[in-house]
């Protein structure tokens, strides 16, 4: 009675095993055939390629967890939106040059 049990899970498992490859192929094939119609069409209907471009290359950025003045870890986006404030506005100030005699700002 085992050997007959063994013998059927044996055959389910070889199915099984058939239909995922073909379900594995035929998409493969679907995915193949979808790319070579965007590049085909791409004259025409350039909006659809482009989307699907961007959709393969969206990444996000994070940002944080930052270290404020005290050494403290802070996670709030607010106060990190302060903190890269702080940053940017003692980078980034205006300065004031002379030019022939007169001072102007830039």
């Amino acid at each position: 009675m085992e050997k007959i049990q063994q013998h059927q899970e044996t055959c389910d498992l070889i199915e099984y095993k058939q239909a995922r490859n073909a379900a594995i192929a035929s998409l493969r094939k679907a995915h193949r055939k979808f790319k070579k119609k965007l590049a085909c069409n791409i004259k025409n209907d350039s909006k659809t390629f482009y989307r699907y471009v961007r959709s393969k290359s969206r990444t996000k950025d994070i940002i944080g967890p930052l270290k404020d003045d005290r050494g403290n870890i802070v996670t709030d986006d607010g106060q990190m939106a302060d903190i890269l404030n702080n940053f940017f506005s003692s980078v980034f100030t205006k300065e004031k040059r002379r030019y022939a005699g007169s001072e102007n700002e830039i």
